[in-house]
């Protein structure tokens, strides 16, 4: 990643838009953005463009943003983990079990965003969260028409 990726060659951003356009069928956008995995098996000559692979969330801001990326990244997952940090000490006082069992999900999904490829990762976690809206939406009128 590193040889491929430096001085002119990065991606600067272009793997990481992946995940919120993944929804987007490929008869429609035949040109999507891709994941870092997979652009990379492109990019390579080593390879015949068929595959992917597992590349961590450093390589692949290493590949978009080169060293900044890898020196901002421990810094944005640090400011993630304190926002949720503060969103579990709220949970934690409160009885809603709605917002633990969310606030679980969070961290199952951050620990798979960090440890495998963005796009696998973070469009989980839109697709749940997603779902999660799509189904709570309805509870919560059901409580606002009782009161």
């Amino acid at each position: 990643v590193m040889k491929m990726y430096s001085g002119d060659n990065k991606l600067y951003g272009k793997t990481l838009i992946a995940p919120f356009v993944n929804f987007i069928p490929r008869s429609i956008w035949s040109n999507k953005p891709i994941g870092l995995g997979q652009q990379y098996v492109i990019d390579s000559p080593r390879f015949d463009n068929e595959g992917g692979f597992g590349i961590y969330i450093v390589g692949e801001f290493y590949a978009n943003f080169g060293v900044v990326g890898v020196m901002l990244l421990p810094i944005a997952i640090a400011f993630i983990l304190s926002r949720l940090e503060k969103s579990f000490s709220a949970a934690s006082s409160s009885n809603n079990l709605t917002i633990k069992y969310y606030n679980l999900i969070l961290v199952i999904y951050m620990t798979d965003i960090i440890r495998g490829d963005f796009l696998s990762g973070f469009t989980r976690f839109i697709y749940f969260y997603l779902f999660y809206l799509v189904m709570m939406i309805p509870v919560y009128r059901l409580k606002l028409r009782k009161k």
